[in-house]
């Protein structure tokens, strides 16, 4: 279902975003998730690589803060997207997808976009679930919370190495199918029944 959900057609005018190399998230838009911290380090992204695109698919509260962030710091190439049940289609476009959230649970977006054979950055902290997801260097990379930095670095890197960014691509598509349905009820029934 997953592979007919990433090749849905996306409009025209988002086809011409995604020719370029585009950072995405995708979800809520609330205080807890610090999109922020993601359009301060798009800013210094941006700076470095002009054509870079960030999209940001969802809704919430903090929708109006971020459109005045962008506008009073000037940042280019941010673009807004509804919020869809499918962000798949997206996913599977990315060059890249960013969470900078403060606490995440499990973090079922990123195996989605796992699944979707786009590798993932993240902050870690002690409330982040998705480091459990994620092994750092092989299918995206973790950062210490609110290393603006560090994360900045991160991102060039499979920017700019785009042999590591396939293999990283492979490895995260691999590391999704961990999560699988059958495979988990498989690893239930073994804990209950041994």
């Amino acid at each position: 279902m997953l592979n007919e959900l990433k090749k849905e057609n996306i409009k025209t005018e988002e086809k011409s975003i995604f020719k370029n190399p585009t950072l995405l998230y995708a979800g809520r838009f609330s205080k807890q998730k610090r999109l922020d911290l993601l359009l301060n380090i798009f800013k210094k992204l941006n700076n470095i690589y002009p054509k870079l695109n960030l999209v940001l698919v969802g809704d919430g509260e903090e929708k109006g803060n971020l459109i005045k962030q962008i506008k009073q710091k000037k940042i280019n190439n941010v673009y807004f997207l509804p919020f869809t049940n499918n962000p798949f289609k997206y996913m599977s476009k990315a060059t890249l997808f960013l969470l900078t959230s403060y606490e995440e649970g499990l973090g079922r977006v990123v195996v989605e976009s796992f699944a979707c054979g786009t590798p993932v950055i993240a902050f870690k902290n002690e409330f982040s679930g998705h480091v459990d997801i994620i092994d750092d260097g092989k299918n995206g990379f973790l950062v210490p919370f609110a290393d603006i930095n560090q994360f900045v670095e991160k991102v060039k890197i499979l920017l700019e190495n785009e042999n590591l960014r396939k293999e990283f691509s492979k490895n995260a598509i691999e590391k999704a199918k961990e999560f699988e349905i059958n495979k988990i009820i498989s690893r239930l029934e073994e804990l209950i029944y041994n």
